[in-house]
């Protein structure tokens, strides 16, 4: 397991002590018999983690361990979805998501 998707599910177990639905958005791919190749899931660029709370507030976290960066088609979506009145944004480790966005999830 790569160290992003330990963070990920660091952050889906916080969400379950929150009462926050959390969806590890997994995208994927592979080559056909054929030689092409296919791709599955949400476009380029959507956040890690969707996150829900009971009281309707909606979250877009992309996940990264420093240094690595988002790449601009995460920045794009995270800026949109910001536009849109979400809370979105990367987080690098589990504390940076319960000191900065778990509070913006509670009621």
């Amino acid at each position: 397991m790569t160290p992003e998707k330990i963070l990920s599910k660091q952050i889906q177990a916080v969400c379950g002590e929150n009462n926050i639905i959390c969806f590890d958005v997994n995208v994927g791919g592979g080559q056909l018999i054929t030689g092409s190749y296919f791709r599955t899931g949400l476009p380029r660029g959507v956040s890690d983690l969707l996150l829900f709370t009971s009281n309707g507030k909606t979250a877009f976290i992309e996940t990264k361990i420093k240094p690595n960066k988002p790449t601009q088609e995460q920045i794009n979506f995270i800026n949109t979805m910001k536009k849109r009145g979400f809370i979105a944004g990367v987080v690098y480790d589990i504390n940076d998501f319960i000191n900065n966005y778990l509070p913006l999830l509670k009621p």
